[in-house]
């Protein structure tokens, strides 16, 4: 029997066209865009999971936002954006 590792293109995928977006719109205030983003990110994500895996419901709490941001390693908007601004705070 073959192990294949727990593979996370989609995240990959996901992370790439944000942190694009993050670039692009960098400038001025974003706090209040990336706390939309954080919260819609993962409801997207929660849902193409449980259709991967055919489970029926919505997946709250199977999957929650910590586990698809920390475990399988989706971009947290909201996070660096204050990682940054704590950064050049000091």
């Amino acid at each position: 029997m073959r192990i294949r590792p727990r593979g996370r293109k989609w995240c990959a995928k996901i992370n790439r066209l944000v942190g694009v977006w993050q670039r692009y719109f960098s400038y001025g205030t974003v706090s209040r865009a990336y706390w939309s983003l954080d919260k819609f990110l993962p409801s997207r994500a929660r849902n193409f999971l449980m259709r991967r895996h055919k489970l029926p419901g919505r997946g709250t709490r199977r999957f929650t936002a910590e586990q698809v941001f920390e475990r399988d390693g989706l971009f947290h908007l909201g996070a660096a954006h204050r990682a940054a601004r704590s950064h050049v705070l000091a």
